[in-house]
């Protein structure tokens, strides 16, 4: 079995973690992936450091003709059976080439934003996908609201390696960054996009630092609201207190380091990996408590949950976990009983299943 991946995002966030992943799992299954996605986009350059199939395509319009006719020949080559198509502009460049040749079409929604109201761009969803497929309950509801028929609608949450979390050296990144296992570190990490709510972690900071001294505050990610959120720290006089790292690939060992993790979202989105990781690697979470987020951050058991966009309160989150002992016990042991519902060999499982029975049905049709 072949399965075309499709993405047109420049970024690299949890959409983009969550197709590599599942091309290189899915190899123990026999399952071959290909990737298809823009020159010089971050995706690329994992793909490329993976040792991954991709193929650079433009994905310059919803119709681009060099696109469309790049997928063409990729499928005819390589004997795709199924594209599944993970942004806008790639998925509207496939579904031609698979309706031309009658292979099964998947459109993956990783995000929770509204779909657009005009028909046609709800078409990729309703009319034109043979599958659509979530990573959350909030984005499959939502998208039942929006006219896409629920037996049309397979969710499977991104599934995260328990082990791999689990097992790493909890000094060895406050060693890195100075800091004496005395001192607490509280820690954003994710793509720094606004609707992460960085700003609102940065703008806690000063209501934090009234009660509290021996705390440090780490973002770690890159992203386009990199830029604003260090202005802001500048802006407030945090430069003593708060570390920016940029990108990493040391998440797990970053993750374990933290002695509290914090995901102030201010948007609905599909189940967070970052939040996920924290409950393996036994670290206690706060988060905002907003749709996707809150399906696997509970407050009281797996989570501290806060009302998104206000800082003060979440300062108040932050200086309750560090001095309550026994709530940081008892949300950890949640965090680490719900995170094994996904495991990555689950996910990887499921979507083996998924593409299995999706070209069964289509071999039937």
């Amino acid at each position: 079995m072949i399965i075309l991946h499709t993405e047109s995002s420049m970024n690299f966030g949890g959409q983009e973690l969550r197709i590599c992943i599942e091309m290189e799992g899915l190899k123990k299954y026999g399952i071959d992936s290909i990737l298809a996605c823009k020159p010089n986009s971050k995706i690329a350059s994992i793909a490329k450091s993976k040792g991954l199939k991709y193929y650079e395509l433009p994905f310059s319009s919803s119709f681009c003709p060099i696109s469309i006719s790049k997928i063409f020949s990729i499928v005819k080559k390589h004997k795709v059976n199924i594209i599944n198509s993970h942004n806008s502009k790639d998925a509207w460049n496939s579904v031609l080439v698979c309706k031309i040749l009658g292979i099964p079409f998947v459109r993956s929604r990783h995000i929770a934003l509204k779909l657009r109201k005009h028909y046609i761009s709800k078409m990729i969803y309703t009319a034109l996908a043979d599958r659509v497929l979530v990573t959350g309950e909030y984005i499959e509801k939502m998208l039942i609201e929006n006219g896409v028929k629920s037996e049309k609608i397979y969710r499977i949450p991104t599934g995260i390696d328990i082990q791999k979390f689990s097992e790493q050296n909890k000094d060895s990144f406050k060693k890195e960054l100075g800091i004496g296992n005395d001192t607490f570190l509280v820690g954003f990490v994710s793509v720094v996009r606004s609707d992460k709510g960085p700003h609102y972690f940065v703008r806690s900071i000063p209501y934090a630092l009234k009660q509290i001294q021996n705390v440090r505050f780490v973002i770690v990610g890159d992203g386009n609201f990199l830029n604003k959120t260090k202005a802001l720290a500048e802006e407030l006089g945090l430069k003593e207190y708060i570390i920016f790292t940029g990108h990493r690939d040391d998440i797990p060992s970053i993750m374990r380091a933290l002695d509290v993790f914090v995901l102030p979202a201010i948007k609905p989105e599909g189940v967070p990996q970052a939040v996920l990781q924290a409950f393996a690697s036994g670290t206690p979470v706060i988060a905002s408590d907003i749709g996707g987020v809150n399906e696997v951050a509970i407050h009281g058991k797996t989570a501290i949950l806060v009302k998104p966009k206000e800082p003060e309160k979440l300062a108040k989150a932050i200086i309750q976990l560090i001095h309550d002992k026994n709530l940081q016990l008892k949300i950890v042991d949640g965090g680490k009983k719900l995170v094994t519902e996904y495991s990555l060999d689950n996910m990887l499982l499921k979507m083996k299943y998924f593409y299995e029975n999706l070209i069964k049905k289509n071999e039937k049709t």
